[in-house]
Order: C-alpha cells, then sequence, then structure tokens
C-alpha cells in the first residue's frame, strides 16, 4: 500500500485501505472474524455480546418483515423470494463497515465532530455493496430490523428499563418476545455469522471453501 491509511485483516491478512477501499479488499472471513471479536455497547452490557451475533439476528429477523410484507401484495413468487433474500443478506452486512473501522455508540457517532467517520462508513459500506452485489440504500426492512434488535439487546444485556435511554431513540420499538439474544463467545459468534452467510451466499461460500479450506 502507498498510504499510512490502510489495516492489515485477519484471517486472510489483506491490505485494507480506510480511506480507498475497493471491493477486492472487503472479504466474509474478515468480516466475520472481526466482528465476532467487537463487542456492542462499547462493552457497555451485562456479557459479551458481538457485532456478529448483532448482524445474524437482524439478517433473520428483517427475512421475517420482508416475508410478512411481500406476502401481503399480490406479486411474482419469484420477486418475493428474491427480494426476502436480498433484505436477509444486507441485514447480515448492515454492519459490515465496523469490521473496519469498530463499533461507536450511536451519541457519539452521530454527533457534529464525527462526520469523518460517518464518510469513513459511508465509503467502506459502497465497497461492501459492490463487493455483494447489493445497492443502497438498504431496504428498509433492515432498518426496521436493526431497531427492533436494538430493543431486545437492551432487554437482554442491560436488564434495568432506563426511560432517559429510551428518550435518545428516534422510533422506539417493542423488544421481539420470540427472539433471546445468546452472547456467543467471539468464535461461536464468527461461525453462526459464516453460516448464516454460506446460507445466503451459496454460490460465494464455494469460492471461500475453494480459496481457504475451513
Amino acid at each position: 500500500m502507498t498510504t499510512k491509511s490502510w489495516i492489515r485483516t485477519w484471517p486472510t491478512r489483506r491490505a485494507f485501505d480506510v480511506l480507498k477501499p475497493t471491493a477486492s479488499m472487503v472479504h466474509p472471513l474478515d468480516i466475520a472474524h472481526h466482528l465476532g471479536m467487537l463487542c456492542r455497547f462499547t462493552g457497555g452490557c451485562r456479557n459479551f455480546y458481538s457485532v456478529a451475533e448483532h448482524c445474524y439476528w437482524v439478517s433473520i429477523r428483517a427475512e421475517e418483515i420482508a416475508t410478512k410484507l411481500r406476502g401481503s401484495f399480490l406479486m411474482n413468487q419469484n420477486v418475493i423470494e428474491a427480494h426476502v433474500a436480498y433484505c436477509a443478506r444486507w441485514g447480515l452486512l448492515h454492519d459490515a463497515s465496523e469490521a473496519y473501522i469498530a463499533d461507536l455508540n450511536r451519541p457519539t457517532k452521530h454527533s457534529p465532530g464525527l462526520e469523518g467517520y460517518r464518510q469513513l462508513e459511508d465509503g467502506i459500506l459502497i465497497a461492501i455493496a459492490e463487493r455483494f452485489s447489493l445497492s443502497l440504500p438498504m431496504p428498509a426492512e433492515v432498518k426496521q430490523a436493526d431497531d427492533e434488535m436494538l430493543f431486545t439487546e437492551r432487554r437482554d444485556l442491560l436488564e434495568t428499563p432506563d426511560p432517559e435511554w429510551d428518550a435518545t431513540i428516534e422510533v422506539p420499538r417493542e423488544p421481539l418476545a420470540s427472539y433471546k439474544v445468546r452472547m456467543w463467545l467471539p468464535g461461536k459468534a464468527r461461525k453462526m455469522w459464516l453460516k448464516r452467510f454460506a446460507q445466503l451466499f451459496p454460490e460465494e461460500w464455494e469460492k471461500i471453501r475453494m480459496e481457504f479450506p475451513l
């Protein structure tokens, strides 16, 4: 690399330039490992809870929301199935940029002084979208699933109700009664993220298995 703005990833040992990211720098094994090692809420939760596990559940929930919404319209079944799969894929990858620039809490991330961080995140998301043949902006179903999981995680990880915390959220959601976060340790979180990836990107997964025998 010719700049000082790159990091070395694990396990593929790629050089990832956070200022000038490209699709070729993005690899699912790196995303799974980095997100599996990264704790949500800047560590401010009852037990370790990774961004990888968060993304896994957002993917599952986004798929459910898309299935329910599309099922209420008279549409071609192939179109419905394609959209549901698309939402599930974006759900799994919606926080993939954090694999390269870490997870910031919402107040910090959206503060006026962090415009540079948000621009970096946008640039990395563009590279990620190109790498996996996705488009921006993300589907609305993913945003809803992300918010619902946030409140579900608050219930399971922060435990006590906090009206002041609730007041910081633009659109409060009810915790999902049928969901309970597992608090997987990094190795399990990485494994489950990759298992979900293999389901959603089967052709890509076959290439990975040939390149990096697991």
